[in-house]
């Protein structure tokens, strides 16, 4: 879903703000549906990334029927063939699915915007090694709105590893690996997923039982851990998303302008290139005072905010290099 959205620049980006409120969508015929969040709270306005990154269920309705179920069924159906209803909770994932159907979903992702079927025979060998038989082929070049919001979502998705559900993947010691990942729990506890990858490999996690009951298992505390103890016995590269078609601005903290990295409470977000918000200086408002709490004299509020008086009268600045920020060492479909 949030795939769909971000394929949508002028419309959302990972630094829009959603309200994580209750919700209730119209099914017709007099039902209605109200999904919560696993915490049973709301967390108010919140960005679409933190949305993503901790599995707000509330804020991600909201954007998911801007999308569209339809059009989210559509892209389940091209990417890896399941057929869905486009009911409202399928926003939520709420579908059965193979692991090996999700790996299919989460392979158009890890590998940047391309399509291409798993298999699980690549080819057949003689004795000597010779191929016999090829069974997988090149896949066709990513389109390039596709892929730029490809990498939006695994940026996305890195942040669910260093600050969201899947962050005891840090205190594990994969953050070297700079992965990206998903946690996924049913409604009624019977499922517990993980998907995850990073540069080089990509693993999909699912628990369950065989009679169909609950585990009593979260993502994070059940597939995860299994995703967890793979990653840290298997040779693997750490995850550099490529920075083609994706700026990176500072934003304000409470607000939807770019602004400057010293403005307190700045973040640093990524933009589909060309699509950044206006720029907002930091004004001498916000500057930091010193110690003893005076404030300080206009000469040196304009050193603290180096360029301010330029910026304000001069126009805006260039955007950041298209490179992401290095990984934080420190917790839907």
């Amino acid at each position: 879903m949030y795939l769909l959205a971000l394929a949508q620049p002028q419309r959302f980006s990972l630094a829009s703000f959603v309200e994580d409120a209750p919700v209730t969508v119209e099914l017709g015929r007099g039902r209605r549906w109200s999904p919560g969040n696993s915490d049973n709270r709301s967390h108010g306005t919140v960005r679409l990334v933190d949305a993503l990154a901790h599995s707000y269920n509330q804020a991600t309705v909201r954007v998911g029927m801007q999308v569209g179920p339809d059009r989210l069924a559509q892209l389940l159906k091209v990417l890896a063939g399941i057929e869905a209803e486009p009911n409202p909770s399928l926003i939520l994932g709420s579908t059965d699915q193979s692991p090996y159907a999700m790996t299919q979903l989460y392979q158009f992702l890890a590998s940047g915007g391309q399509v291409q079927p798993l298999r699980a025979v690549r080819g057949v060998l003689d004795p000597e090694g010779r191929l016999l038989k090829r069974y997988d082929t090149a896949p066709a070049p990513a389109q390039e709105g596709d892929s730029i919001a490809a990498r939006l979502v695994t940026i996305a998705l890195q942040q669910v590893v260093n600050s969201g559900t899947a962050r005891q993947l840090q205190r594990d010691g994969l953050g070297r690996l700079s992965p990206a990942g998903k946690t996924g729990t049913s409604n009624d506890g019977r499922d517990s997923w993980f998907a995850g990858y990073t540069g080089d490999h990509l693993a999909v996690v699912w628990v369950g039982n065989d009679q169909n009951q609950q585990t009593g298992l979260y993502g994070a505390t059940g597939a995860m851990r299994i995703w967890s103890g793979l990653f840290s016995r298997l040779p693997s590269s750490p995850l550099q998303v490529d920075g083609k078609g994706v700026e990176w601005h500072w934003v304000q903290a409470e607000g939807s302008y770019v602004t400057d990295a010293d403005c307190p409470g700045a973040r640093r977000l990524p933009f589909v290139a060309g699509t950044a918000p206006d720029y907002a200086p930091c004004t001498p408002d916000y500057l930091p005072l010193p110690l003893d709490g005076t404030a300080p004299p206009p000469a040196q509020a304009q050193e603290r905010q180096p360029g301010f008086w330029r910026r304000l009268f001069g126009g805006g600045r260039a955007a950041d290099p298209q490179q992401a920020p290095a990984p934080a060492q420190p917790p839907a479909p």
